[in-house]
């Protein structure tokens, strides 16, 4: 991390000394389609099979990779990162829970016998590709909402959705809010679960702010009318944590993860601690 003086204005100035070569300088750091390439001939290594859902507007694959689960009655856990194509952080913490999962430890090897993971590390990979922010292409898709423009994509990754009917979901993000961590799951019930499992990130200056569904109904002003009007008049804004729970009943949250004091290592272990969070409150609630 390379810290900058105000100067004046709105002006920021960097001073830093390179050496000869390529050298990368971003907001974020970077995790492109090549570095998802390269990701998967990991995932096979290990033994993580990898398919496609499907290819995007520009034709390249969406790809997901799923960890074999350790029993034949594990449930589906769909994680999905990188809707918004410069949030780097979600395809690190994906990683992050392959990582885990084929460590070794008994924590992961109980978790394989409750789920079958199934991960999307870059959702948007045209966005990513060509550098967009939150969209699929200058006028696309926004890949979290179920309602958005049509796009290859969108319409893969619902037909993966409703092929694998997720017992449990995540979708990760991260925002620029340098010292907080989104928890968004649906219910205060389950944001207290994840939240027991996985405390606030004090080690980097972070807390938790929880939105659940009930926070949402009022900062639209649903929250005075019957909960079938407001289901009604929320459906036009859902996200597939919303879609998800209304037909399967999946357990979904959400989570946003800023970068601000982390380095990859780091936030490869928040999306474990993430997912280990999420899997054990799911486990709990529902008494899997």
């Amino acid at each position: 991390m390379i810290p900058g003086v105000h100067v004046g204005g709105p002006k920021i100035e960097y001073r830093l000394s390179l050496s000869p070569g390529v050298t990368d300088l971003g907001l974020y750091p970077e995790f492109n389609v090549a570095d998802l390439n390269e990701f998967a001939r990991g995932c096979r290594r290990r033994g993580i099979t990898c398919e496609s859902l499907g290819r995007s507007r520009e034709g390249r694959d969406i790809l997901m990779v799923t960890v074999p689960p350790f029993s034949a009655d594990a449930r589906p856990f769909f994680i999905q990162a990188r809707d918004h194509a410069y949030e780097t952080a979600g395809s690190y913490c994906a990683a992050g829970i392959a990582d885990f999962l084929t460590g070794g430890s008994a924590l992961a090897a109980y978790l394989r016998s409750k789920f079958r993971v199934m991960l999307v590390p870059i959702s948007n990979v045209d966005g990513v590709y060509n550098g967009m922010s939150r969209l699929t292409w200058e006028k696309g898709a926004d890949l979290c909402r179920v309602s958005t423009r049509p796009d290859p994509s969108h319409d893969a990754i619902k037909a993966a959705l409703d092929r694998i009917k997720p017992a449990v979901y995540i979708n990760i993000h991260n925002w620029t809010y340098k010292l907080i961590d989104g928890l968004m799951p649906l219910d205060a019930s389950l944001a207290e679960r994840i939240a027991a499992h996985m405390p606030a990130d004090s080690a980097h200056f972070k807390r938790w702010k929880i939105r659940t569904l009930a926070d949402d109904y009022k900062r639209m002003g649903l929250d005075k009318l019957s909960p079938e009007k407001a289901r009604k008049k929320h459906r036009g804004n859902w996200l597939w944590k919303h879609y998800l729970n209304d037909k399967y009943g999946t357990v979904s949250t959400a989570f946003e993860f800023p970068w601000f004091s982390l380095n990859t290592a780091d936030m490869r272990a928040k999306g474990a601690r993430a997912f280990i969070a999420t899997a054990l409150a799911a486990i709990e609630e529902k008494s899997w």
